[in-house]
C-alpha cells in the first residue's frame, strides 16, 4: 500500500485521491477474506491447542 501511494505522489490531486481509494479497496478485497479464511481459523486452532495442553484455572 505504501509503495502504491509513493508511486502515485506526482499525480494531480483528483487522480491521487482516486488512486489512493482504489489501492485501499484492493488491499481490503485481499485482506478481509484472508483474515476470515486463513488467519482466524489458525488463531482458533492455536487457542484450542493451548486450552487442551495447558489447563488454565
Amino acid at each position: 500500500m505504501a509503495i502504491s501511494t509513493y508511486l502515485t505522489h506526482n499525480y494531480i490531486e483528483n487522480h491521487f485521491f482516486i488512486s489512493y481509494l482504489i489501492n485501499w479497496s484492493r488491499s481490503a478485497i485481499v485482506a478481509i477474506p484472508l483474515f476470515f479464511f486463513v488467519v482466524q481459523p489458525l488463531i482458533h486452532r492455536l487457542f484450542n491447542w493451548l486450552k487442551s495442553h495447558h489447563k488454565f484455572q
